[in-house]
C-alpha cells in the first residue's frame, strides 16, 4: 500500500484466518478433469500454509496469501487453477526462488524455468495433489 494513502486514512488489517470466509465458501470444490479433487477451503488453508513455510525467502508474506474468494466461482477448474491461481504463485509468491515449488514437484530446476513447464497439465494436478498433502515439517 502507498505510504502517502498510509498516512491519510485510518486502515485496518484483517486477517484471512478471521475474516469468517472460511464457512461461506465450504461447498465450493476443485474440479479437474472432471473429478472433484478437494474442498476449495481446504486447498487455500494448505496453500497458504505452504506459501507461510517459506517466509524466509517471500517477502511481503503477509500480501502473498491467498483468500478463499480469490477465485471466485462455484466450481473451480483446472483453467481456473493455471490462469490465475498457479500464475499468481509464479510471479508473485515465487518468482525470485522457485526451488519451493521443485522440491513441492519434486522436479529438476532445469525442468522448472518458464511459466509454460508450471502449467503443464500433469503439473496443475500434481500441483493441486502436492499442496493438499502438504505437511510442514
Amino acid at each position: 500500500m502507498d505510504s502517502a494513502f498510509k498516512r491519510r486514512w485510518d486502515w485496518e488489517f484483517v486477517n484471512i484466518e478471521d475474516d469468517g470466509q472460511r464457512n461461506v465458501v465450504s461447498s465450493r470444490k476443485i474440479k479437474l478433469y472432471n473429478h472433484d479433487t478437494c474442498a476449495w477451503n481446504d486447498f487455500v488453508d494448505k496453500l497458504n500454509e505452504f506459501i507461510r513455510s517459506h517466509y524466509k525467502t517471500v517477502r511481503k508474506i503477509e500480501d502473498k496469501q491467498i483468500g478463499y474468494f480469490f477465485i471466485n466461482e462455484e466450481t473451480i477448474t483446472e483453467e481456473h487453477i493455471k490462469n490465475k491461481l498457479m500464475f499468481f504463485i509464479w510471479d508473485s509468491v515465487f518468482s525470485n526462488n522457485r526451488k519451493p515449488l521443485t522440491e513441492l514437484l519434486q522436479m529438476e530446476e532445469r525442468d522448472l524455468v518458464t511459466f509454460g513447464q508450471f502449467t503443464q497439465k500433469d503439473i496443475v494436478q500434481n500441483f493441486v495433489k502436492k499442496i493438499v498433502e502438504f505437511v510442514n515439517v
